[in-house]
C-alpha cells in the first residue's frame, strides 16, 4: 500500500514540475515574440521616417543587422524583460511618416520625437500602448484631427502638439485623461470651443491654446484647475468675459496670456486672488470697467499688460507701491484710464530696463530715475508680438517704442504721432548701433583707443550677440603696431644706431609682445630662468586671471544683486535726500552684474580668445618646454568655455524647444496683424527692415527667457534660432586670426608683414562673406554693425600694407 502512494506522489510531483516547466517555457516564447515585435516596429520606424536618408548621420539605427539589440540603438531605452519602453529623438531629422506599427510596442511610456519634419497623422493604433506617460510631437508638420481613442490611454501625463497644422476640435472624450499635467496645443489650426468637459484634469499645471481658432467663451469649469501653473488662450476669437470663478482657485496660477481676443466686460475683482501671479497679459481685448484695487495682493507681479483696452477709473498706484522688481507696467491706449504716478514709483521698477507705457491715456506723471529712457509708448501696429516672450521681441519693442520723459497733467496726451514727429521720435528710441560711430576712425586711432573701444562695446549688456568685425579690429592694431614698430626701426638704420645699443625699449625693436593688445595687465612671469617666454607666460596667465575675475565680479555681482532686491523688496527703507543717488547706484550694479554661467565671461572671452591663441602660437614656435607647456595647458583650457557653450546649446530641454532646423530660408516669427493709420515713412519702412527680428528664439515665460538669458544670452541671443550654433563659426574666425598674430609675433623683423598681412585682411573678408551667406543674425542691423565694423576694419588694414 505505501508502495502504491510512493508512485502517486512521485508521479503528482512529477506532473507539476512538468506544468511548471511548460508554463516558464511558454512566457519565454511570449517575451522572445514580443521583443520580436518590438524590433519589427522599430524597424518600421526607421524605414517610414526616412532613417537611411535624412537622420542624422550619428545616430542611424544598423537594423540591416539582425544581430544587433534594439535597445542598444540611438534614442531607444528598454526595461524589464528587454521590452521598448522610450523612444526619444529630438531634433534629429526625421521625417516621413509614423507607422502604425509604433502601437505594436505596448509597454512604450515616452515618445518624444519632437522638432523634426514628420508629416501625415498621428496612428491611433497608439492607444495600444497602455502605459503611455509622455507624448510629445511637437514642432513637426503633422496634420489631421486629434484620435478619439486617445481617450483611453489612461496614464497619459504630458500631451504636447504644439506648431503643427492640426484641424478639427478637441474631443470631449479627453476629459477621461485625469493625470495630464502639461496640454499644449498652441499654434495648430484647431476650431471649436474650449471643451468645458476638461475640468475633470484637476492636475493640470500648463494648458497651451494659443494661436489657433477657438471661439466661444473661457469655460468658468476650468476652475477646478486648482494646480494650474501656465495659461494661454491668446490670439483666438473667444467671446465672452473673464470667468470669476478662476480667480478664488487659480492660487498657483504664474503666468496667464488671454490677449487679443474678443473677450469683453470688466477685470474681475476675484482674480486678485491669483496671489502667485507673475505675468498678467489681458491686452488687446474689449474689457471695460476699472482696475481692481484689490490688485495689490499679486506681490510677485513683473509683468502686467492691460493696454489697448477701454478701461476706464483711476489706476490704483497706491496698492502698488509696496511691489519691487516689476518690469513692464502696460496701459497704453486706454482712452479713459487715468491717475497720478507717485515719485516713488520709481522703487517700484527694475532700474534702468523697465517699461511704463501710458501714451493715449488720461494718465500722468513725473520724471522717474528708473525709467532710463522715459515712458514708452508702443506703435500698435507691433501689438501682436507684444506677448511673445522671446529676447528679440523685448529688445525690439525696447527699441521701437517712443519716449517721453514724463506726463504732465496740465498738457494733453499725445495722439498717433505725424509723420515727422514720429520719425523723429522714433530714432531717438533707437540705440545707435555698437561700434559704428567709432569706426570711421580706425585708420587714424591708436592701438590702445581702438582696444578700449572694443572692451567697453563688449562689455554693454544687451549689446548684439556677434562679434562680427571684433577680429577684423584686433588683426588691424596688430599691423599698426607693427607698421609703428616698422617706421621707427627705419628711423634708426638712418640715423646710424644699432637697434641693440639706440636705448630704445625692447617691445620697440621686437614684434611687439606684448602690448596692451595681446597682454592687458602686462604681466611678466619668469619661465625657468629663460627671457624668451617670460612676457608671453604672462600675457596667457594674466589673459586667463583676467577672464576669470571678470567672470567672479559678475557672478558675486549678480548674487549680491540680487539678494539686495530680495530684502529691498520687503523691507521699508525711510526715504531720504540720498534716495536718487541709491537708485542711480542700484541701476548701475544691475547693468553690470547681469549674467551667470557661460554668459558670465563670454564678452571678455570673445575679446581676449584672439591673442590669447596668438600668444600660444609664439610660445609654440620660440618658447622653451616650460613655455611649450604653459602654451598646451591654457590652450586646453581656454577651450573649456567654447565647449560648455555647445553642450548647453546640444541638451538644454528650453533651448532644444526654441531651436529651429537649419535653413537658408528665414522665418518671420511676427505677424502684424493691427496697422497704424498713419502711412509708413522711408525712415520708418527702414528702421523696420533694420530690427525686425527673424527666427528668434521663443520661450514659455519670462522665468525660462531670464534663467536663458542669464546662462547663454551673451552666447546666443542676437542669432536667429536656427543659427544659435553660429558663435562657433565667429570663434573660429576669431582663432584663425589669432593664429596669424601668433605668426607675426614670432618673427623678429616687424617689416616683413605684408604677406601675414594680406592673410589676415582676407581672413576678415571671409567673416564677412560668410555672415552674408549663412545670414546668422536675427535682426538685419546686426549685419549692418558687422558689414560697417568688419569692412572699415578690412580697408584699413589694406591701406596700411599698401602704403
Amino acid at each position: 500500500m505505501s508502495t502504491v502512494s510512493n508512485l502517486t506522489h512521485t508521479f503528482v510531483a512529477r506532473t507539476t514540475h512538468l506544468a511548471h516547466l511548460i508554463v516558464l517555457l511558454v512566457m519565454v516564447s511570449a517575451l522572445l515574440h514580443a521583443q520580436e515585435l518590438d524590433r519589427a516596429a522599430l524597424v518600421a520606424f526607421y524605414s517610414d521616417t526616412n532613417g537611411p536618408t535624412t537622420w542624422n548621420s550619428s545616430i542611424r539605427w544598423a537594423t540591416a543587422n539582425s544581430s544587433a539589440n534594439s535597445c542598444n540603438w540611438y534614442g531607444v531605452t528598454c526595461g524589464s524583460g528587454g521590452r521598448v519602453t522610450k523612444i526619444v529623438l529630438r531634433n534629429a531629422g526625421l521625417s516621413g511618416t509614423l507607422p502604425a506599427l509604433l502601437g505594436t510596442i505596448k509597454k512604450l511610456n515616452n515618445i518624444d520625437l519632437q522638432s523634426n519634419r514628420l508629416s501625415g497623422t498621428v496612428p491611433k493604433d497608439l492607444v495600444n500602448c497602455t502605459d503611455l506617460i509622455e507624448l510629445h510631437l511637437q514642432v513637426n508638420r503633422l496634420s489631421g484631427t486629434f484620435p478619439p481613442e486617445f481617450s483611453s490611454l489612461s496614464q497619459l501625463s504630458i500631451f504636447h502638439m504644439s506648431n503643427n497644422s492640426f484641424y478639427g476640435t478637441l474631443p470631449s472624450s479627453y476629459q477621461s485623461l485625469t493625470q495630464l499635467t502639461s496640454f499644449e496645443v498652441d499654434q495648430n489650426e484647431l476650431t471649436g470651443t474650449l471643451p468645458p468637459e476638461y475640468s475633470a484634469w484637476r492636475g493640470i499645471q500648463s494648458f497651451y491654446a494659443d494661436r489657433n481658432g477657438f471661439t466661444g467663451s473661457l469655460p468658468p469649469e476650468y476652475s477646478a484647475w486648482t494646480s494650474i501653473v501656465t495659461f494661454r488662450a491668446f490670439i483666438n476669437p473667444l467671446t465672452g468675459t473673464l470667468p470669476e470663478s478662476y480667480g478664488s482657485s487659480w492660487t498657483n496660477a504664474v503666468s496667464v496670456y488671454i490677449y487679443t481676443t474678443n473677450i469683453s466686460g470688466s477685470i474681475p475683482n476675484e482674480w486678485a486672488g491669483m496671489t502667485s501671479l507673475y505675468e498678467l497679459q489681458i491686452f488687446n481685448n474689449k474689457l471695460t470697467g476699472t482696475i481692481p484695487a484689490s490688485f495689490g495682493n499679486f506681490t510677485n507681479l513683473y509683468y502686467i499688460n492691460l493696454s489697448f483696452n477701454n478701461l476706464t477709473g483711476e489706476v490704483p498706484w497706491a496698492v502698488w507701491s509696496k511691489l519691487r522688481g516689476v518690469d513692464v507696467f502696460g496701459f497704453q491706449d486706454n482712452p479713459f484710464l487715468s491717475g497720478t504716478i507717485p515719485v516713488n514709483f520709481t522703487d517700484v521698477l527694475v532700474p534702468l530696463f523697465s517699461m511704463v507705457s501710458v501714451c493715449r491715456t488720461r494718465i500722468c506723471g513725473p520724471t522717474l530715475p528708473a525709467l532710463f529712457l522715459g515712458y514708452g509708448c508702443v506703435p500698435p501696429s507691433f501689438v501682436s508680438s507684444l506677448g511673445l516672450l522671446t529676447q528679440a521681441a523685448m529688445t525690439q519693442m525696447v527699441q521701437i517704442a517712443t519716449y517721453e520723459p514724463s506726463f504732465s497733467c496740465e498738457t494733453p496726451q499725445p495722439t498717433l504721432p505725424p509723420r515727422a514727429r514720429d520719425a523723429t521720435r522714433t530714432a531717438l528710441a533707437v540705440p545707435p548701433a555698437p561700434h559704428s560711430e567709432h569706426a570711421a576712425s580706425l585708420t587714424t586711432s591708436g592701438p590702445t583707443v581702438t582696444a578700449s573701444v572694443v572692451v567697453v562695446s563688449q562689455l554693454i549688456s544687451g549689446a548684439a550677440a556677434s562679434t562680427g568685425g571684433l577680429h577684423a579690429m584686433q588683426a588691424l592694431m596688430r599691423i599698426q603696431r607693427l607698421r609703428a614698430l616698422c617706421v621707427a626701426q627705419n628711423q634708426l638704420s638712418s640715423s646710424s644706431f644699432s637697434t641693440s645699443s639706440s636705448g630704445v625699449d625692447d617691445d620697440s625693436s621686437s614684434s611687439g609682445c606684448c602690448d596692451e593688445l595681446t597682454n592687458p595687465l602686462q604681466l611678466t612671469i619668469d619661465v625657468n630662468g629663460n627671457s624668451v617666454g617670460e612676457k608671453e607666460a604672462g600675457a596667457l596667465i594674466g589673459n586667463t586671471i583676467a577672464l576669470v575675475v571678470f567672470g567672479l565680479l559678475r557672478i558675486v555681482g549678480n548674487w549680491s544683486i540680487r539678494q539686495f532686491k530680495k530684502q529691498h523688496r520687503t523691507a521699508d527703507f525711510a526715504k531720504t535726500e540720498d534716495s536718487t543717488i541709491f537708485s542711480h547706484v542700484m541701476t548701475a550694479l544691475s547693468s553690470c552684474f547681469s549674467s551667470k554661467h557661460i554668459s558670465a565671461i563670454w564678452p571678455a572671452y570673445t575679446l581676449l580668445i584672439c591673442p590669447t591663441v596668438g600668444v600660444c602660437c609664439m610660445l609654440l614656435q620660440v618658447g622653451n618646454s616650460d613655455g611649450l607647456f604653459v602654451a598646451v595647458a591654457l590652450l586646453a583650457l581656454w577651450t573649456i568655455p567654447c565647449i560648455g557653450a555647445n553642450v548647453g546649446l546640444a541638451y538644454n530641454e528650453h533651448l532644444q524647444k526654441a531651436t529651429r532646423s537649419f535653413a537658408l530660408c528665414s522665418v518671420n516669427t511676427h505677424e502684424t496683424t493691427l496697422r497704424s493709420s498713419v502711412p509708413s515713412t522711408a525712415w520708418k519702412r527702414m528702421k523696420d527692415f533694420l530690427l525686425h527680428p527673424t527666427e528668434e528664439l521663443e520661450f514659455s515665460n519670462h522665468a525660462v527667457a531670464k534663467a536663458i538669458e542669464h546662462a547663454y544670452g551673451a552666447v546666443l541671443f542676437g542669432f536667429r534660432s536656427s543659427r544659435l550654433w553660429y558663435f562657433n563659426v565667429e570663434l573660429f574666425f576669431g582663432i584663425a586670426t589669432g593664429v596669424l598674430i601668433g605668426v607675426t609675433l614670432s618673427s623678429s623683423d616687424p617689416c616683413s608683414i605684408n604677406t601675414i598681412g594680406w592673410i589676415m585682411a582676407a581672413v576678415g573678408l571671409l567673416e564677412g562673406a560668410s555672415a552674408f551667406c549663412i545670414r546668422p543674425y536675427c535682426a538685419a542691423v546686426d549685419f549692418v554693425v558687422l558689414a560697417v565694423v568688419n569692412g572699415l576694419s578690412v580697408v584699413s588694414q589694406m591701406s596700411r600694407l599698401w602704403f
